[in-house]
């Protein structure tokens, strides 16, 4: 290997380790999430920037205009290849706080203002707000390579508390090692 390999290396592996956190809005994220597991807790969000009336890629979700009235914390991810993304999200609860989890994904994530409610209606690819406090929601969506997606965790009515999700059926990706380290040397 040559030098320039071998100091690529530890980037590639440092990059591996790093993993986007939850966030409160758009213009809060800073990495993509890499990790297919994810944790956060709606109640240390604040504000209701994030809304969904309908989801127009999940006709008949008939909880979600009761859906989203919480705060929410969001994460932006992307695929290695087609593939459908399958997100099961676990409510939690902590001290009085018991999370009625809401989860919906959206091709777009708009910048809030102060004050405002985007919402998703027309962005949304799936929604879920079937279950109760410390509920399981599920949702799936199909993902292309190259395409950002963004996934909001939010509660029925003013349900705030801890969840938990997972990422299955995709390999998840940061766009910027991902292009550089593909082949496992320097772009």
């Amino acid at each position: 290997m040559s030098p320039r390999t071998l100091l690529s290396l530890p980037l590639l592996l440092l990059s591996a380790n790093l993993s986007a956190a939850p966030v409160d809005r758009c213009d809060q994220i800073v990495a993509y999430e890499t990790s297919p597991s994810i944790s956060g807790n709606t109640v240390a969000s604040f504000g209701n920037q994030y809304d969904l009336n309908a989801c127009a890629g999940q006709p008949g979700a008939s909880l979600l205009p009761a859906s989203g009235q919480g705060t929410e914390q969001v994460v932006k991810l992307q695929v290695a290849s087609a593939c459908t993304a399958t997100v099961t999200v676990v409510g939690g609860f902590s001290g009085a706080n018991q999370s009625d989890p809401v989860v919906y994904a959206a091709s777009t994530c708009p910048i809030a203002g102060a004050g405002s409610t985007q919402f998703l209606d027309s962005t949304c690819l799936a929604a879920a707000d079937a279950t109760g406090a410390l509920g399981t929601e599920v949702i799936s969506f199909a993902a292309q390579p190259g395409v950002d997606y963004f996934l909001y965790f939010d509660g029925f009515l003013a349900a705030q508390g801890p969840y938990t999700a997972t990422v299955s059926g995709c390999t998840l990706v940061d766009p910027a090692t991902a292009v550089l380290f593909a082949n496992g040397f320097e772009g």
